[in-house]
């Protein structure tokens, strides 16, 4: 099951579309890490973390394709968010579900408590918080780079608590987007960003 979740075998997930945008959150949450003013919350675990933010997408598509379907189909009129839909339709969402896979791989609790709130990151654990803002950050950065979370068609917001706390005013956005699509390319998963 675990390749054929990889894959995207009930084709409601474009898997070219879920690993571009999951890589480019890995990346844009590792750089904004690197960039972290205080240095103390710079994390080690920010690319993987980025990487399986949106695992619970996968679990969704192959073991409850049919009511995800539901999901997926409400969510192209762009009325309320991915993640706010899987909550009203399926009553957990895509961070909470990815989160009870990963912490069954025994990655570390800050990458499990930071992919389980990476939409709603200042309620996090404050142990975890700084890396769950900084993948709710990046995802939506990546969202304005032109490669949102796939199926998500609303316009995406995103907390002033994470973007305060994190203090990012200095970073260079263009640099961030040049360092996505090189690292993206380097995966093999081809990609073109709208900047």
């Amino acid at each position: 099951g675990c390749m054929q979740m990889f894959t995207g075998a009930s084709g409601l997930v474009d898997p070219r579309e879920f690993w571009r945008h999951s890589i480019g959150v890995a990346i844009v949450t590792r750089q904004f890490s690197e960039h972290l003013i205080r240095k103390s919350s710079k994390s080690n675990n920010a690319y993987i973390a980025g990487l399986f933010h949106d695992i619970g997408i996968l679990v969704f598509d192959n073991y409850f394709t049919e009511i995800y379907r539901t999901v997926r189909e409400a969510g192209k009129t762009g009325s309320m968010p991915l993640h706010a839909l899987e909550r009203e339709i399926l009553g957990i969402d895509h961070g909470e579900i990815g989160e009870l896979l990963i912490r069954r791989w025994r990655l570390p609790d800050e990458i499990c408590d930071a992919v389980q709130w990476h939409h709603a990151p200042d309620s996090c654990p404050e142990e975890s918080r700084s890396l769950s803002q900084l993948i709710h950050v990046a995802n939506f950065t990546c969202s304005a780079l032109g490669i949102p979370e796939p199926g998500d068609a609303a316009i995406q917001t995103s907390s002033d608590g994470a973007w305060h706390d994190l203090d990012l005013d200095t970073i260079d956005l263009n640099k961030i987007a040049d360092d996505v699509e090189e690292g993206i390319a380097k995966s093999g998963v081809f990609v073109s960003l709208s900047l």
